[in-house]
């Protein structure tokens, strides 16, 4: 007996001793389990190295790696739009990094700088209900969401990430050709010609299909999937100066405890075989042409250019225009 208690314990120690000598990488990460289990297991399987991911919201996420400046406990921040890494680069929390694919990637998905990139994009657009809007009624920009001809006949999100970056860019535009009263005038009229918000994206879709549906804005993937999966009676609107893509970024950690494992995670995380995966898997939209060329049908004929966005400004000015039109929404 005594020998097997002895044979057990030492199978533990060695155990243990394997655990703790097996490379590793720290992740925060606002992405769902599933997508983020995908990665993981992949990751290990490819590398060796054991990735500990902590799932959270995005401003959690933020806010954590500041708390934890002095002494970090992740390696990798992964997802959360650019405006948020545009504000952890200005605070000293990111460091400088060189993976081979953000080279073949559009610029505009790269921190010129090199603290963040982007593997993922999430293109916020304007779509309508065919049924109730004919494709030469549609506005033909961002800017003539104001346009008398279409009040009551825009559904609104009223709250969110991807509205607040609408709002701020829309204000960040018309403030630099009108001045700030400019733009707050813009958003007295986009807000007359809104026939109802929604706080809630399901609810908003029931009104976009319903009789009364008429103009909305999300993102692509979610619209696609309504268009292609559902049949629903939707179209895009190709709107002349671009959408307004969300970058989904990665960054390392400055300081990170496992700088050279982030580093690898980084180079494999961007890779167009991974993106590819994740497009095919969790409907996730590559930067990658390569990766793209291997997504679904949807992700191959989406053709509308990016408008280009100044994602520091964006951190810098959210505030303020989400405020502005949150005041305008509630007189």
């Amino acid at each position: 007996m005594k020998k097997i208690i002895l044979s057990l314990f030492t199978t533990v120690l060695f155990l243990t001793a394997c655990s703790s000598d097996q490379k590793k990488v720290v992740i925060y990460s606002p992405h769902a389990d599933p997508l983020l289990e995908s990665v993981a297991d992949r990751f290990e399987e490819e590398t060796g190295i054991r990735v500990e991911f902590l799932n959270m919201g995005t401003d959690t996420m933020v806010e954590r790696a500041r708390s934890e400046k002095s002494k970090p406990s992740a390696d990798i921040l992964y997802g959360g739009s650019a405006s948020y890494f545009a504000e952890l680069k200005k605070e000293g929390l990111l460091v400088q990094s060189t993976p081979s694919w953000a080279k073949e990637i559009d610029s505009s998905f790269v921190d010129p700088d090199g603290y963040w990139f982007g593997p993922m994009q999430t293109p916020a657009i304007l779509y309508y209900n065919t049924n109730n809007i004919k494709p030469v009624d549609v506005p033909a920009d961002w800017a003539d969401l104001t346009n008398a001809k279409y009040e009551d006949k825009l559904i609104w999100l009223g709250t969110g990430g991807t509205i607040n970056i609408f709002t701020t860019v829309m204000g960040m535009n018309n403030s630099a050709a009108g001045g700030e009263e400019g733009a707050k005038e813009w958003f007295k009229l986009l807000d007359k010609n809104v026939k109802e918000y929604h706080q809630n994206a399901g609810i908003s879709y029931q009104a976009m299909n319903s009789p009364a549906g008429g103009i909305g804005m999300f993102v692509l993937p979610y619209i696609a999937d309504g268009i292609y999966n559902f049949n629903y009676p939707w179209a895009i609107v190709p709107t002349k100066s671009g959408v307004i893509n969300i970058i989904d970024s990665v960054a390392i950690v400055a300081n990170s405890p496992n700088s050279e494992e982030a580093k690898l995670f980084l180079e494999w995380v961007g890779s167009p075989e991974n993106q590819a995966i994740l497009a095919q898997e969790f409907n996730r939209m590559p930067t990658h042409p390569e990766a793209i060329e291997n997504s679904p049908q949807w992700m191959k004929e989406f053709k509308l250019a990016s408008m280009k966005v100044d994602w520091e400004k964006v951190a810098l000015e959210l505030p303020k225009w989400v405020k502005a039109f949150e005041e305008i929404r509630s007189k």
